[in-house]
């Protein structure tokens, strides 16, 4: 036997077939280890993004100026984690029944509701997606397909263009359901994941939590600016200032809270049925020679004769009521009556061209 082979079959000892056999073995056990790490680290940078995440959105309901700006953080914040070129977010008033649309941002659809107005469930655009998500507590997220089968059977209305894809999850807080955030696609290369739904979903609870948190905030800010006029209108009368004084002060207060360029305070003559305008601020112009006019069928008179507010959203709204503008004529109108016991003296409004 020579030594070539003893060295051949001494148990144990290394040779060229085992090494390589060894190696062959190692290497898809490295790979396969490499991969698990890699998911090991995207999992926590993903944990650490959510928990930034939800910081920030706990910090917005304390340092948000208004509900706009806390809607638009929101959104940033989803951005951050799925495709939301097209996004929004809806109210739900449950003691009323209605949906209110505050926030939206879209590429590609127009045609949406007045962020000012609440529409009852089972009407309208209160007949979409938005409202099965209500109506069922759910989560739903459908795919264009899936979306037009749901018109076919009933279960939702055709509302807006129709999204290759759209995913939408109820806002509950305290076992309350208080709105819905939704994003979509219109492309079909960008649809959303099982892992989006879970992390939409679980950012929700707390977007919710801290939208009633900042509407509590913006409701307190909104009652204080209310008793700021009312002890406005209390010094100036205390100060015996003649009636114009009052009016401006009045009006100069009121236009700062609701941000508005446009605001008009229009007095009613019952001996003369004749309205004059001692307050007009037109695209943050003052007017003081605005001509009187007759009770009639505008909107001031309207409002004066009915005693109620009256509200118009768009142009098309406006020739529907057959209106005759003084002044520029408004896209958005907001009219309030000014009542003395039983009667109305006058109107405040608002309007935006």
């Amino acid at each position: 036997m020579t030594d070539t082979h003893r060295r051949a079959t001494v148990p144990g000892r290394p040779g060229r077939p085992r090494a390589s056999t060894k190696s062959a073995v190692a290497r898809p056990d490295s790979a396969a280890r490499i991969t698990q790490l890699e998911a090991q680290v995207a999992e926590v940078e993903r944990g650490a993004r959510t928990q930034s995440a939800l910081y920030r959105i706990a910090d917005l309901a304390s340092t948000a100026e208004d509900m706009q700006d806390f809607y638009r953080g929101v959104h940033a914040i989803v951005g951050e984690f799925m495709n939301a070129e097209n996004a929004y977010i809806a109210l739900y008033d449950e003691e009323r029944q209605a949906i209110n649309w505050p926030f939206f941002i879209d590429a590609i659809d127009t045609e949406w509701p007045d962020p000012n107005a609440w529409e009852p469930m089972g009407t309208g655009t209160a007949r979409g997606t938005t409202a099965y998500v209500l109506r069922t507590g759910k989560l739903l997220h459908a795919s264009g397909d899936e979306l037009h089968r749901m018109i076919d059977a009933g279960e939702i209305d055709a509302i807006g263009v129709t999204s290759v894809d759209w995913l939408g999850v109820p806002l509950v807080t305290e076992g309350r359901t208080v709105g819905v955030l939704t994003v979509q696609s219109y492309r079909p290369d960008v649809t959303y994941s099982d892992e989006d739904e879970q992390l939409l979903a679980f950012v929700a609870q707390h977007i919710a939590a801290a939208l009633e948190r900042t509407r509590a905030r913006a409701e307190l800010r909104q009652r204080n600016a209310e008793l700021a006029i009312v002890n406005e209108i209390g010094t100036a009368l205390a100060k015996q200032l003649d009636f114009q004084a009052i009016i401006d002060a009045v009006g100069e207060r009121v236009a700062e809270i609701l941000e508005s360029r446009t605001l008009t305070i229009a007095i009613l003559d019952p001996a003369t049925n004749t309205i004059t305008f001692p307050y007009w601020v037109e695209q943050g112009a003052r007017d003081r020679e605005v001509s009187p006019i007759a009770l009639g069928e505008g909107l001031t008179s309207r409002i004066i004769r009915s005693g109620r507010p009256l509200r118009i959203g768009t142009i098309q709204e406006s020739e529907a009521l057959g209106v005759i503008w003084v002044g520029l004529r408004s896209e958005s109108y907001l009219g309030v009556p000014i009542p003395v016991g039983n009667r109305v003296i006058g109107v405040v409004a608002v309007s935006a061209l």
